[in-house]
C-alpha cells in the first residue's frame, strides 16, 4: 500500500511540477554558451547513457565501471571483470545580437560541438574479496563556429580501487590525470597536471533502496600565451559533491533522485611588457536531478528523466568577459532506451534537451560487457 501511494505521489509530482519548470528561462544565451563553456574547463567528467537518460538522478547510486567517474564505491559490487565504453555527442550555442556584435566578429552567434567518450574496466580481485581495481581513459574533443576558430581537446586518465567494507556498504577512491589544451587565433592555453580526487560510498538498505554519496577535489596548473597581451599562469580549483538515492518501487520499475554541487575557481595572473594584472574567476554549480527506469520486457527498459541546474559563474577580470558574469537557471528532461541482449552484453541510448540557448541537445550510447 506504502508504495502504491508513493507511486501515486510521485507520477502526480512529476505530473504537475515538470512541465512549467520545463519552459525557458530569462537566459541571455551568449552568455549562458560562455558559463557553460567555462564550466567544462574545470575536470568535468561524463555520465553514462543510463545515468543521462534518468536526468543525471543515477550518477552517484549505479554499479558498474560505467559510473566509475561519478562514484568508484560503485565498482565494488562485482564479482567478475567487466568492460564499459560510452560514446557522447554534445551542443552548446547562443544567439543575441546584444553582446560582442563587433566587425568581422560572429560572437552574436556561436556554436561549439563537443564530442565525448571513454572506455574503463574494472577487475576483482580474489573475487572482490580483496576489492576491486578500477581503470579508464576519457578524450574530448569540440569545434566551435566562432570567429576565433577555437578548437579544444582533452585526455584523461583515471585509476580507482573499492571495497566492499560492510555487507552492505562500499567505500572508493578515485584518482584522475587531466591534460587540456585549447587554440584560437588569440589564445594558446594548456593545462598539463591536472589532478582529481574522489571519495565515494554506497549503503544497501535493502534489496530495493541503495543511498550513494561521492566528494571530490580537483585542481591543476594552467599557462595561456594571448597574442600580443602576454602570458598567463594561475591555478585551477574545483571541489563538491552529491548524494543521491535509488528506490525500485517495483519488481520492473525504479526511481532515483540526486543533488550535487560544485564550486569552481581560478587564481592566475596575465604578465604582459605593459603592466601585470590580477585575472580571476570563480562559481558554483546546484543540480537536482529526478528519473524513473520501466522494465518494458525481460531485456528491454524505458527510461526518463529531469534535472534542474543553477550555474553562477564570475569572469572577474577588467576586460570583454566582464560582461558575461551572470547566473543562469535552466532545466533539461531526456529520456532513453536499454537493451541487455544476454548476461554479458547490453547497451544503452540516451538523449537530452536543456531548454536554454538555442536548442542545445546531448546524445550518448554506452556498450556494457560483463566478462
Amino acid at each position: 500500500m506504502i508504495r502504491k501511494l508513493f507511486t501515486v505521489w510521485f507520477v502526480l509530482s512529476i505530473s504537475f511540477t515538470i512541465p512549467p519548470l520545463s519552459l525557458y528561462g530569462d537566459i541571455d544565451e551568449i552568455k549562458g554558451y560562455f558559463i557553460q563553456h567555462a564550466r567544462l574547463q574545470y575536470f568535468d567528467s561524463i555520465f553514462d547513457a543510463r545515468s543521462f537518460a534518468m536526468g543525471g538522478s543515477t550518477s552517484v547510486t549505479a554499479h558498474g565501471s560505467s559510473n566509475m567517474f561519478q562514484n568508484p564505491s560503485g565498482i565494488a559490487w562485482l564479482s567478475k571483470p567487466d568492460l564499459s565504453l560510452t560514446f557522447l555527442w554534445d551542443e552548446i550555442s547562443g544567439d543575441d545580437s546584444a553582446y560582442f556584435n563587433f566587425p568581422n566578429t560572429s560572437f552574436t552567434s556561436i556554436h561549439e560541438d563537443i564530442c565525448q567518450g571513454y572506455i574503463a574496466s574494472s577487475i576483482p580481485i580474489e573475487e572482490g574479496q580483496l576489492g576491486v581495481a578500477g581503470f579508464g581513459l576519457q578524450f574530448y574533443q569540440t569545434d566551435t563556429n566562432d570567429w576565433a576558430e577555437a578548437k579544444k581537446q582533452g585526455l584523461s586518465a583515471h585509476l580507482a580501487f573499492s571495497k566492499q567494507i560492510l555487507e552492505e556498504m562500499t567505500m572508493g577512491y578515485l584518482l584522475s590525470y587531466h591534460n587540456d589544451d585549447e587554440e584560437n587565433r588569440s589564445v594558446d592555453y594548456n593545462m598539463n597536471d591536472g589532478f582529481w580526487h574522489m571519495i565515494g560510498m554506497q549503503y544497501q538498505v535493502s534489496d530495493d533502496w541503495i543511498l550513494g554519496a561521492a566528494g571530490f577535489f580537483g585542481n591543476g596548473d594552467i599557462d595561456s600565451d594571448i597574442f600580443s597581451v602576454g602570458f598567463q599562469y594561475g591555478n585551477r580549483i574545483s571541489f563538491g559533491g552529491e548524494i543521491g538515492i535509488s528506490w525500485k518501487i517495483w519488481e520492473s520499475t525504479q526511481i532515483a533522485a540526486s543533488f550535487d554541487i560544485k564550486n569552481y575557481a581560478l587564481d592566475s595572473t596575465v604578465f604582459s611588457p605593459f603592466l601585470t594584472q590580477n585575472v580571476d574567476e570563480d562559481g558554483h554549480l546546484y543540480a537536482f536531478h529526478l528519473g524513473v527506469e520501466q522494465r518494458i520486457f525481460d531485456s528491454s527498459f524505458l527510461r526518463a528523466g529531469y534535472a534542474f541546474r543553477e550555474i553562477e559563474y564570475n569572469f572577474n577580470d577588467s576586460g570583454l568577459a566582464f560582461s558575461m558574469s551572470d547566473t543562469i537557471d535552466f532545466n533539461a528532461i531526456s529520456a532513453g532506451l536499454g537493451w541487455q541482449f544476454s548476461n554479458h552484453l547490453s547497451i544503452d541510448a540516451a538523449i537530452e534537451y536543456r531548454f536554454i540557448n538555442d536548442d542545445d541537445i546531448l546524445s550518448a550510447v554506452t556498450i556494457n560487457y560483463k566478462f
